[in-house]
C-alpha cells in the first residue's frame, strides 16, 4: 500500500521541533512505513540542510521549496 502525508507550508515535520501536526504525522508515518510505502511531503524552507539525513530511513521526506 501507498500512503502519503501533505502537510501545511509551515508544519515541522521532524523532531525535535515538530508541531503538533508534524508530531502525528512523523508518530503515525514511522510505524506505518514498516508495512507500507510511505511518503511525506513538506516545505522545505521550514527544515534544516539535512533534514533528510536526520528522517527515519524508512519514510521516505520530500520536501518541497514553498
Amino acid at each position: 500500500m501507498r500512503i502519503a502525508f501533505v502537510n501545511q507550508p509551515f508544519d515541522v515535520i521532524l523532531p525535535p521541533l515538530q508541531n503538533s501536526i508534524g508530531y502525528y504525522t512523523y508518530g503515525i508515518g514511522c510505524p506505518l512505513a514498516r508495512s507500507s510505502e510511505v511518503i511525506v511531503y513538506g516545505s522545505r524552507d521550514t527544515h534544516a540542510e539535512n533534514a533528510s539525513e536526520l528522517c527515519d530511513p524508512s519514510l521516505h521526506l520530500r520536501l518541497i521549496p514553498s
